[in-house]
């Protein structure tokens, strides 16, 4: 064999194996799970440069402004080859579909987005990634991620152009899911009246709702990711930071009432809940917080603490006896004063009484009772009564003498009324003064009249003289 030949038989082999090579590639290209074109931006590069060459000043706004013109470069586009995939992406029955050129797959909003490519073949880049809009030829809105890079031996013309197009609609229309359940989220905590927050670390927040920016007089963002002394007095922190530390160690909700001023300067009193968010190794990733201001709501409770006291104290050192009954006629509460005048050693002995079993009240004032009328009456205790009812044991005997005023308190504006205060005293001693007073005057009455006495008038004019009896 000649070396003629040799050279010959060489060549034939290399040009084998760049045909099986391409042979190769070209399968590869056809069977990629991702649409792939091969483009020529040639003309598109010529009719850029001399748009350069005219000094059109800032290109992104010369082309923005002149939509036709996209249109028209977007039209000069060449479409060399398609794969297989780019076939089924874009609902086409053959490759002759899309040689006609790219604006086949561009909706109205492609047009703007290939305003960029423009811009990089002016700027002579040789690689672009857009995020953009397509149609498929079915009409299906597709969002796509375009990889565009010039082949070698092509920069000067960009004459080949391989194009990688990535189907994103799913993802985009998860994220937008995503974007609106975040949304709704942002907009329930910011409806909410109570404060949420959440911290990343014992000293530092993460995102607030609205309730809790207000409170400080701030944006939610302008809390968002600062820590605890940017926005609160060092003595505030210091007693935050401690119960947040807690959260962190014991993993487990903690419960707190914080003093915190508001944007006001007013110091608020703030009942916290603290509960930490574990991964799946059992570590904090963060702690969530919610607050209440329970100010007011301290306050009215101190106040009626302060009532309770002071009614307390009436309740147990007055004069005169005072007794609280149920809806139902049940003795609830009877004070010092009502055991002393009704004799009673043990309170325990009255418990549960029914103020409607007492002899001492008619069926006249128990009726009016029950329509919800004060009643007040004057009563001659007996003792007697007390004992053959075996209403309850008693150290008195006899009979006093009771000044008693019931006042039925309806609850709510209810019809029925829900207790009954009753006020006694003990006006045996001024009952009995009054009788004796009475009996008195009665005998004195008497004795004058057996006496006779009476009194001498005399007229000056008639000079006349009578008696009378007083």
């Amino acid at each position: 064999m000649n070396k003629q030949q040799e050279t010959t038989n060489v060549m034939i082999q290399e040009m084998n194996l760049l045909r099986e090579r391409e042979k190769k590639y070209h399968q590869w290209f056809e069977d990629a799970p991702i649409s792939l074109w091969e483009q020529d931006y040639s003309e598109v590069k010529q009719r850029v440069d001399e748009i350069k060459g005219r000094n059109a000043g800032d290109l992104e706004a010369y082309f923005r402004s002149r939509p036709d013109l996209v249109r028209e470069l977007a039209g000069l586009v060449r479409v060399v080859d398609v794969n297989s995939f780019t076939l089924q992406m874009y609902k086409a029955t053959s490759k002759e579909v899309f040689l006609s050129g790219i604006t086949k797959v561009f909706s109205m909003e492609s047009y703007e987005d290939f305003i960029p490519a423009l811009i990089a073949v002016a700027e002579g880049r040789k690689r672009l990634f857009l995020e953009k809009t397509h149609v498929a030829l079915d009409g299906e809105v597709l969002s796509v991620q375009l990889h565009w890079a010039v082949a070698p031996g092509f920069e000067d013309t960009y004459g080949r152009i391989l194009v990688s197009i990535v189907d994103i609609t799913g993802l985009k229309r998860t994220e937008r899911l995503l974007e609106r359940r975040s949304s709704e989220r942002r907009l329930l905590l910011d409806t909410l009246p109570v404060q949420v927050w959440y911290l990343t670390d014992p000293d530092t927040y993460g995102t607030v709702n609205r309730a809790h920016a207000d409170f400080f007089g701030r944006h939610p963002r302008g809390l968002a990711y600062k820590r605890l002394e940017e926005f609160t007095p060092p003595d505030v922190a210091r007693a935050c930071r401690q119960s947040n530390i807690e959260a962190f160690r014991t993993k487990q909700p903690v419960h707190t009432e914080e003093w915190v001023p508001n944007a006001a300067g007013d110091r608020r009193l703030i009942a916290v809940t603290k509960t930490p968010r574990l991964d799946e190794d059992g570590h904090v990733q963060w702690v969530v917080c919610t607050g209440v201001d329970i100010t007011d709501q301290r306050r009215a409770e101190m106040r009626v603490r302060d009532s309770e006291a002071r009614f307390r104290y009436i309740f147990e050192l007055s004069p005169a006896g005072i007794e609280l009954y149920d809806g139902d006629g049940r003795l609830v509460l009877a004070n010092p004063a009502c055991l002393e005048i009704f004799g009673i050693q043990d309170a325990g002995e009255i418990r549960r009484f029914d103020l409607f079993d007492d002899p001492n009240l008619d069926e006249a004032l128990k009726e009016k009772l029950r329509r919800g009328e004060m009643v007040q009456y004057d009563v001659a205790f007996d003792f007697e009564k007390v004992r053959e009812a075996h209403l309850y044991h008693t150290t008195k005997q006899g009979i006093i003498h009771l000044q008693v005023i019931i006042n039925p308190m309806p609850l709510n504006g209810a019809e029925n009324p829900a207790w009954y205060l009753v006020l006694v005293s003990d006006v045996t001693d001024r009952t009995l003064k009054e009788q004796q007073l009475r009996e008195t005057q009665e005998r004195l009455r008497e004795a004058q009249h057996l006496a006779h006495m009476g009194v001498w008038n005399w007229d000056s004019a008639t000079d006349t003289v009578t008696w009378t009896h007083e």
